[in-house]
């Protein structure tokens, strides 16, 4: 399956292992988007959530070079957290994605994401797998 946008992404179920691997379980949805790329791109994400308004970040592991591909596409502050070590012999950080203040709203939130996942689909190409598992539709409850 190729997936090009954050709205494509956002309907399929992705599962996620903690860094430490004591907890396996399907990520927020909005989240899947930036995650798959961000493996695509050979990095390690830690932790993510789609958050409220202004609460949305995605933690990973990668080289430098990982994280000024994303600060180029625009849309997330990028900040590193903390020196790793090495990922094939190229020094390695802890970076957060997270989204600008001024994202207040959900339907700013939601524009934003739209608007940076093409910025990243532009720059780093649409994600290929076949790892995700459509969301099944909800159930209406019978009536008595």
């Amino acid at each position: 399956m190729v997936v090009k946008t954050w709205k494509q992404a956002k309907q399929l179920r992705l599962e996620r292992s903690s860094p430490c691997g004591t907890y396996t379980g399907i990520i927020d949805p909005g989240v899947n988007y930036f995650v798959l790329q961000l493996e695509k791109l050979g990095a390690v994400t830690h932790y993510s959530c789609e958050g409220h308004p202004n609460g949305f970040y995605v933690s990973f592991l990668s080289p430098i070079t990982t994280a000024l591909m994303v600060k180029y596409c625009g849309y997330f502050a990028v900040e590193i957290e903390n020196c790793a070590g090495l990922i094939n012999g190229e020094a390695a950080y802890y970076w957060r994605i997270s989204l600008p203040a001024a994202n207040r709203t959900e339907k700013d939130k939601v524009r934003t994401l739209s608007l940076a996942a093409a910025a990243w689909t532009r720059n780093m190409g649409p994600v290929k797998t076949n790892e995700l598992i459509p969301v099944q539709p909800k159930q209406k409850a019978k009536s008595k």
